[in-house]
């Protein structure tokens, strides 16, 4: 009889004990929001979330992580980028983004945005040359979906 009531003591205390550490995720993963968190993503869908939630591939750079790679602009970020290349064309040397082995002359399948607002040439409706080979320091996060 002792057995039993020791057993019964043991699972429900499991049982208590499995449900306040899911509590305690949602709680970590609600204090992440409203504080922030370098591991969060809003461009996907819209609204802030973790990147491990992203309805697609997401990478997030922050501006610590460039720093630790030492890059001097934005391409050099992008480099680091699983899954993204950078190349050059050889004409007018503009960067051509290869994202999983797809690419173009003029990447119409790239939308860069900055500060939510896309940045397309009138010429070709590419970035083109608008960056100018952007310098690092006025970067303070980078967003790349994929997918």
């Amino acid at each position: 009889m002792n057995r039993a009531i020791v057993r019964a003591v043991a699972a429900a205390l499991a049982v208590a004990w499995a449900g306040a550490c899911a509590a305690q995720e949602d709680e970590e993963e609600d204090l992440a929001l409203a504080f922030g968190d370098k591991s969060f993503v809003s461009i996907a869908s819209g609204a802030r979330q973790p990147v491990a939630r992203a309805p697609s591939v997401a990478t997030v750079v922050t501006a610590e992580d460039i720093a630790a790679i030492g890059a001097a602009d934005l391409d050099e970020v992008l480099e680091t980028v699983p899954g993204l290349h950078v190349s050059r064309s050889p004409i007018g040397y503009n960067p051509i983004y290869t994202i999983r082995g797809i690419s173009t002359q003029y990447n119409p399948q790239v939308l860069m945005l900055v500060n939510g607002i896309p940045v397309t040439s009138v010429f070709a409706g590419n970035r083109s040359q608008i960056w100018g080979g952007m310098p690092v320091e006025n970067i303070a996060r980078i967003e790349v979906i994929r997918g």
